[in-house]
């Protein structure tokens, strides 16, 4: 008696981006960074292939030089399509998470160097083509485009830490720090910092009153910057606030406090910086680019 046996032809599944991967933000020239993980996966299930070559579009004028998959490295096709090949990526309908990573270009007068001046504010590759060979040995492919998250390329950036808030007992009438917040520029390049905007709160104190505000290196009056509002207080340098690469500014938000004190309760003032836009700060190298 002959019994048929059939077994489940291998197609290949759309690519997606899996929810680790990294998302937007920043990124400095130079650097080799994980743009994206996508999973790759056969569409039946039982089913297995072997992935040997995957093809990519970038969005960002020159933005990125190289794209590495699986230990192959492939230079980057201006305007063209960049294709990694002679890869051996085994996949079946379970799905294998395959990292993708690039080199950023680099910018002039920064210390990778480079030929960038403008930063590129979107910066993405496109998986468009995946070929891979079945169980059976035959050839198949996806050409279903799938996106990383967009990046945005600079010469430099800012990372900014602030204070828990000025936990010293208030001294009610008088001029007291009431915030203080870091900016440190990466090694890359100098960055300057435009605005940003300080929330503040009193505890043990009603009716309480934020006047004659100012912002200080130290206890230095900082000449460009102006700090207007109350409770929340918006700081403006002009011109921005240069920070060289690699240094560190330290920012000291002082007013006049009043109201009146609660009983049994010491008087402090806690501070945040407001989420959102108000953080503004400047891509010196890359353009000046706000």
């Amino acid at each position: 008696v002959c019994v048929a046996i059939t077994s489940g032809a291998s197609t290949l599944a759309g690519a997606t981006l899996v929810s680790s991967s990294p998302v937007a933000q920043y990124v400095v020239g130079g650097s080799t960074f994980g743009i994206a993980t996508f999973k790759l996966s056969t569409a039946s299930a039982g089913t297995v292939a072997n992935v040997r070559e995957l093809r990519f579009q970038t969005n960002g004028n020159d933005a990125i030089e190289s794209i590495t998959v699986g230990g192959v490295t492939a230079p980057v096709i201006s305007g063209g399509t960049t294709t990694v090949s002679g890869l051996n990526i085994a996949i079946s309908s379970t799905g294998t998470d395959v990292p993708v990573t690039v080199k950023f270009s680099g910018f002039q007068n920064s210390t990778t160097g480079g030929s960038l001046q403008t930063s590129i504010s979107s910066v993405y590759v496109t998986l468009g083509h995946i070929e891979a060979t079945s169980g059976s040995g035959s050839v198949i492919t996806n050409v279903t485009p799938v996106n990383s998250s967009t990046m945005k390329l600079v010469a430099s950036k800012p990372v900014v830490t602030v204070s828990a808030g000025n936990t010293d007992t208030l001294v009610l009438g008088a001029e007291n720090k009431v915030g203080e917040f870091t900016v440190s520029a990466d090694a890359n390049g100098k960055i300057s910092v435009a605005t940003t905007s300080l929330s503040l709160s009193a505890v043990g104190v009603t009716g309480v009153e934020f006047t004659s505000p100012r912002v200080a290196d130290g206890n230095t009056t900082i000449s460009s910057g102006t700090v207007t509002g109350s409770s929340t207080m918006s700081v403006v340098f002009s011109p921005a606030y240069e920070i060289s690469a690699g240094q560190s500014k330290t920012f000291s938000v002082y007013a006049v406090v009043a109201g009146t004190p609660q009983a049994s309760m010491t008087p402090y003032v806690t501070s945040r910086l407001t989420s959102g836009a108000s953080f503004e700060w400047k891509d010196v190298i890359g353009g000046n680019t706000a």
